[in-house]
């Protein structure tokens, strides 16, 4: 990062690791190339998974070898971006041999945990419910619940509902743990889709699920070799272990289907697409809640444009429908979506909306709770994976510029992304991180009108004789009122606010420089960063710059004041739709800075009051205003005292011109 020169070279140094060493200093960053740490821990923290907390949080786990062995461990994030739970997560459970965690909410602002252990010399599945603290409420060391895990749901109730292959994919099994932490479906649970003739075995694959609704779940996987070669099956458990769809389950294709995905209907039912592997499309169907076909009955075509689609994935839509984004090789390797109503017609434009057409891979999905979804995938750049994500709502219409917006671009790339709702209309991006030359777990926040309200370019800062000198430079702002100045002594205490609200952009695709002094700083070395403030009142902090500050006059303690009267030139000049001025006063003073046009209107007050001496600064939003020149005014009448006797009054004006 360049840093400015003017009086005094200061040296600035980007916090290359965390800033925020407790918990109550964590908040969602504004920069993609810092994002909120979740975990950095000594090790490659891997094999993460997430859920929401019911919150607008979200709760994330995963394998840590931080201890010399493989053990679980879980944190909490909350809707503001503060973790939880202590730093670097709390131990699930951590003995050797424990991996490959899954996780569902538990309801009640807690989640299920479930994972592969070897603690008896042969792989079994064992679970443990933590609540929102983090803190375990079944048997120390968990539960052991299955011998397998392929697809986990929650029961609604606080337990968890189990389903996986067993070897060689001859047979699938489910199993319920109740609240409690209670087995509830005998010793070996029970059957979805039984074993096949000796000469003629099916192979039930890549199973998945959702809950039911009613503390059961409904489950859809694919069959490849067996008596309907490629058929896509579904099967409907309750909360007895009993299936009301038959013992085989219902075949929803009985040909040329693969890979399926899975989205509540919201009536006990469920839609499901899949690849179709004779054409390379995408098709779907719904099953109700008592296992009947609502569509066709080979479905409806999601997708059936040229070229190969693949890698599907859903979400319910609100309204008993689904939307569904998945890769397209039509032109290129792009993402692409579309929304099918209730009665299965397409609602967005024939064979989907693109919603990367830049190179994008293995999309995920996430409902925006207005019909409308958060997609997010991958990017190739410079030989690593970065993460850009785009919400479309529930028309079809893109809300982020076309290309989506960069959810993370730090160095060393970023794999496993995962997205979860936050039940307000923005969502929580999760993945697993290599910047630090070992995979950390991170995350980002996605707004509903901009997934990174502020995008910072640059933050630097200059000594003067008077203070810190601070500039910044926007890429873009989403709904940004403006910032906050917030200063610390190096890595000690507590951030304090040190400047006046300087207001933003608003909504800008535009880039925007921002300058403000700090002149009540002395000698010593310091912390700054920005508090990113959203029209709605969301706030999100930048990451911290260190400012070692040498030969700054005190002028607040040793009584050293400005000389004399001045109104400088706004900065920056011509600006678009901000811009900041700076002026000072040697006495106290009766104060007002006014903006007038060509014309001598008045077009802002922007101070209109009595101000103590010293070295002022203040923001102008032209945002409400047409391009021209204007003229920046100020006048100051001096309080009379016995120790400084000034009379009379000074007038300054400068020129400022607004360029849109």
């Amino acid at each position: 990062m360049r840093c400015s020169l003017l009086l005094q070279t200061l040296v600035v140094v980007l916090l290359a690791t965390p800033l925020f060493v407790t918990p109550a200093l964590t908040q969602w960053s504004a920069d993609p190339t810092v994002n909120t740490p979740i975990c950095t821990a000594t090790g490659d923290q891997t094999w993460l998974s997430a859920c929401s907390d019911g919150s607008g949080g979200a709760i994330m786990t995963w394998s840590d070898p931080r201890n010399g062995h493989s053990a679980i461990y879980a944190q909490r994030v909350n809707a503001s971006g503060f973790v939880q739970w202590p730093t670097d997560g709390v131990a699930i459970i951590d003995t050797t041999g424990a991996r490959g965690p899954y996780i569902v909410a538990d309801g009640s602002g807690g989640a299920v945990i479930a994972w592969f252990d070897s603690r008896s010399g042969t792989c079994e599945v064992y679970a443990q419910r933590v609540n929102a603290n983090g803190n375990p409420q079944w048997a120390a060391g968990g539960v052991a619940c299955a011998p397998d895990m392929s697809a986990m749901v929650s029961d609604v109730s606080g337990g968890a509902i189990f389903v996986w292959e067993e070897e060689y994919a001859t047979m699938l099994w489910d199993q319920h743990i109740n609240g409690s932490g209670v087995i509830q479906w005998g010793l070996n649970g029970g059957i979805i889709y039984p074993n096949g003739t000796q000469n003629d075995p099916p192979r039930s694959l890549s199973p998945v699920a959702i809950p039911d609704g009613l503390g059961g779940a409904i489950i859809t996987w694919m069959d490849e070799d067996g008596p309907n070669r490629n058929a896509i099956y579904a099967d409907r458990v309750n909360n007895s272990g009993i299936s009301p769809w038959g013992d085989m389950g219902y075949i929803v294709i009985s040909d040329s289907g693969g890979y399926p995905t899975i989205a509540s209907d919201g009536s006990g039912g469920a839609i499901i697409a899949w690849e179709d592997y004779h054409a390379g499309d995408i098709f779907a169907q719904r099953v109700d809640s008592s296992g009947t076909v609502k569509w066709a009955a080979r479905g409806v075509g999601i997708c059936e444009a040229t070229g190969t689609q693949e890698f599907c994935h859903s979400v319910p839509d609100g309204s008993g429908g689904a939307i569904i984004a998945w890769c397209d090789l039509r032109s290129g390797y792009d993402i692409y979506a579309q929304r099918v109503n209730a009665s299965g017609i397409a609602q967005w434009t024939t064979d989907g909306v693109a919603i990367c057409t830049g190179w994008g891979d293995s999309p995920i999905i996430a409902s925006d709770s207005s019909g409308g979804a958060f997609i997010s995938w991958v990017v190739m750049n410079s030989g690593t994976y970065d993460i850009y994500a785009q919400l479309v709502n529930a028309s079809g219409t893109l809300q982020y510029p076309d290309a989506g917006v960069a959810v993370c671009t730090a160095t060393g790339g970023q794999g496993n992304q995962l997205i979860v709702a936050d039940g307000s209309g923005g969502s929580i991006s999760t993945w697993e991180d290599y910047r630090s030359g070992n995979w950390d777990i991170y995350a980002q926040h996605l707004g509903a009108d901009g997934a990174l309200p502020i995008q910072l370019a640059s933050l630097t800062a200059t000594t003067l004789t008077t203070g810190v000198q601070l500039e910044w430079t926007t890429l873009s702002e989403t709904n940004s009122q403006g910032f906050y100045v917030e200063r610390r002594p190096k890595n000690a205490g507590s951030y304090k606010t040190v400047s006046d609200l300087i207001p933003g952009a608003g909504t800008s695709l535009e880039e925007h420089r921002y300058q403000w002094t700090d002149t009540k700083v002395t000698n010593g070395n310091y912390n700054y960063r920005l508090k990113l403030v959203d029209l709605d009142g969301g706030v999100s902090y930048s990451s911290a710059i260190y400012v070692a500050v040498s030969g700054v006059l005190d002028v607040w303690s040793a009584g050293v004041l400005p000389k004399e009267f001045a109104l400088r030139q706004n900065y920056p000049n011509p600006f678009n739709p901000t811009t900041v001025i700076n002026y000072q006063l040697p006495v106290a003073s009766q104060v007002k800075l006014t903006v007038y046009n060509m014309l001598g209107q008045e077009m802002a007050t922007l101070v209109n009051g009595t101000q103590e001496a010293g070295y002022k600064s203040v923001g102008f939003d032209a945002s409400k205003i047409p391009s021209g020149l204007y003229f920046c005014k100020l006048t100051a009448r001096p309080i009379p005292t016995s120790r400084d006797g000034q009379a009379g009054t000074y007038t300054s004006v400068q020129k400022m011109v607004l360029i849109k």
